[in-house]
């Protein structure tokens, strides 16, 4: 089992990127394909957590457990993770229409919110 701290979760439409900053000079990269994700599930403890929306997002892969720790609203990682793996892998990518490519646009905005949807288009 992994634990992340000063971690960047990066979303694609292949795969989830977990970028980790272990030290000044030194920066872990880990990409996981949605084949490789078994199960995605968050947890919040206590009342802070609860109040202020932030907890531990838990990735269940093939090769173990990964928890990113003090992530803000896990339960919007949690389903967006859950629904671009269902999406992407069931449908092949070669079949999708400009309507499928902007639901899936409009998906990720309405769960991140379109200023860091901005953001990661930048």
């Amino acid at each position: 089992m992994s634990n992340y701290r000063n971690t960047c979760l990066l979303i694609t439409n292949h795969r989830v990127i977990i970028l980790e900053q272990t030290h000044w000079w030194h920066q872990t990269v880990q990409p996981i394909s949605y084949q490789q994700i078994h199960d995605v599930t968050y947890s919040r403890e206590g009342a802070a957590e609860n109040i202020f929306n932030f907890g531990n997002l838990h990735l269940r892969i093939m090769t173990g457990n990964i928890i990113i720790k003090d992530i803000r609203q896990p339960k919007v990682w949690q389903e967006t993770i859950i629904n671009l793996k269902n999406f992407y892998t069931t449908t092949p990518m070669e079949q999708w229409d400009k309507g499928m490519l902007l639901d899936a646009v409009k998906k990720i905005q309405d769960k991140l919110g379109g200023e860091v949807l901005q953001r990661l288009l930048k």
